[in-house]
């Protein structure tokens, strides 16, 4: 596992520094887990720009291919830097994909290939924080008071690999985006720009057992999370399920609480979903609670609770704020928001590990 930190002069840079950083940084190498560019796909360096001119403003698509922790597995994800030269805006793209196709040059085009996740970025000075091992790579991106954030690679099913085969390629892939860099860029609010840990238009997605892609998505604002079921959700930010109902009933003899009938339910779980992120206060010792990102889906074709993002968890933001270093069992955490967002259920924290 491998940890870096510093800043890149612009789009170009931090593109060229988090390549090097997957593929070629000592401790990923020394531990046989650094990831490798699938010389099929695109072009080396991986800064030359793509020899599709209908859109000259690709660069550097690539395709790298991660060996898990035991160099046993193939995680595969792509990447290339968009440059709007006309918007003076700049896009980091990424996919997903179960397999190659070694015929198809691109980025796009291979085996079930994930629809497209992005973070913003610019050509100024931006700080940056990158994690890897061979399994997953994800990071943050401060450009001035907003930040991005991104995950590749797979998340952590529930149950121990070498014993269960119902999820054998648990890919994820998300960052603060969708869209294009004609509709989004570092000033753009709302919920087309929102991170993959509580997105709001399906700014993450995730393979299910049965290999077909969901996309996730907890709600269009901070105040107005939806837990109808159908949906794919990140916990704790949100839920599909809803509890079967909680019916108190009071005896005649008696009396209700003000304002409540002698019977009442609670009919879903927005209260207590509201409750546990929005009011989270720090530990007793000063510390912070940092909660798993669970993924599951009230999908129809494969409904169920799938696993954890490895590496981010949920954290409060009363008394916190972005950049802050929380210590868990020694191990710095780092504390990130949502874009631009710093609402109390508005940050998670990245493992530095």
């Amino acid at each position: 596992m491998a940890v870096i930190s510093g800043t890149a002069t612009d789009a170009v840079d931090l593109y060229n520094k988090l390549y090097g950083f997957l593929t070629a940084h000592p401790d990923l190498v020394a531990s046989g887990q650094a990831w490798e560019r699938v010389t099929s796909v695109g072009l080396a360096p991986p800064l030359v720009a793509d020899t599709d001119t209908a859109e000259d403003g690709i660069k550097g698509a690539v395709m790298l291919k991660g060996p898990g922790l035991a160099g046993q597995d193939e995680v595969l994800v792509s990447l290339y830097l968009y440059d709007n030269t006309a918007l003076n805006r700049q896009m980091l793209y990424m996919h997903g994909h179960s397999g190659v196709n070694p015929n198809v040059a691109r980025y796009d085009g291979h085996i079930n290939t994930s629809g497209r996740k992005a973070v913003v970025l610019r050509n100024q000075t931006m700080a940056y924080w990158f994690v890897a091992s061979g399994r997953r790579f994800y990071g943050g991106i401060k450009l001035g008071t907003v930040y991005e954030s991104f995950y590749n690679g797979f998340y952590l099913p529930y149950a121990l690999p070498q014993f269960d085969a119902t999820n054998p390629y648990p890919l994820a892939v998300g960052g603060t985006t969708t869209s294009s860099t004609a509709n989004v860029g570092q000033e753009t609010t709302g919920s087309i720009h929102t991170a993959f840990f509580d997105p709001y238009s399906n700014q993450l997605a995730a393979l299910n057992p049965a290999g077909s892609w969901d996309d996730y998505n907890n709600g269009d604002s901070s105040e107005a999370y939806t837990t109808s079921a159908g949906g794919a959700r990140i916990f704790p930010y949100n839920v599909v399920a809803r509890p079967r109902g909680l019916t108190v009933h009071y005896p005649s003899e008696l009396r209700a609480p003000p304002g409540y009938s002698s019977r009442f339910s609670f009919e879903n779980f927005e209260q207590l979903q509201a409750f546990y992120v929005r009011s989270q206060t720090p530990l007793l010792g000063g510390g912070y609670l940092l909660t798993p990102l669970t993924l599951h889906s009230g999908k129809s074709a494969v409904p169920g609770v799938f696993g954890v993002l490895d590496g981010v968890f949920h954290v409060s933001g009363v008394g916190n704020g972005a950049e802050n270093v929380i210590q868990v069992g020694g191990i710095d955490h780092l504390v990130i928001q949502n874009v631009y967002r710093t609402a109390t259920n508005s940050f998670a924290a990245l493992r530095l590990e």
